[in-house]
């Protein structure tokens, strides 16, 4: 399912390209990945959100490559459980929080804003169309 097809930038998009934003989640519910998704190359170490590229990594980064690995396997669900939790519980919670703002202040451009949900451990993001300021920590830019 890809819950960001309610976002502005992809509204926008269909309303510019004139795709019924009915045909996207027809798509979505078929369990086909979202047109519009995001997209991580983990050969190249790249992000992009369409076109452009928003971030390339350097160097490793395990646990941001952790979790755009795991969103793009699951072809970039809205919402993402802990991929930490296997590994070492007791710290997955700081380590998810320091890699979803790595995630944010490292975009240039900002396109993709991520987020860890309140009182749990789940990953979201949703598309931008400008810039945004990140927030450090878990914050959900819709719990305000």
């Amino acid at each position: 399912m890809c819950i960001a097809l309610t976002n502005s930038a992809i509204l926008d998009h269909c309303a510019k390209t004139g795709l019924p934003v009915e045909d996207l989640f027809c798509r979505a519910a078929k369990g086909l990945r979202c047109p519009h998704a995001p997209r991580y190359d983990s050969a190249r170490y790249q992000l992009c959100a369409g076109t452009e590229v928003v971030l390339q990594y350097h160097r490793h980064a395990e646990n941001q490559m952790a979790i755009l690995e795991a969103l793009e396997d699951a072809g970039w669900p809205h919402r993402l459980d802990n991929v930490f939790q296997m590994h070492m519980p007791w710290d997955a919670r700081h380590r998810l929080s320091d890699a979803v703002t790595e995630l944010n202040h490292q975009q240039d451009p900002k396109r993709i804003h991520f987020w860890v949900e309140r009182g749990t451990q789940a990953v979201l993001w949703e598309l931008t169309n400008e810039d945004f300021d990140p927030q450090p920590g878990p914050v959900s830019p819709h719990s305000e």
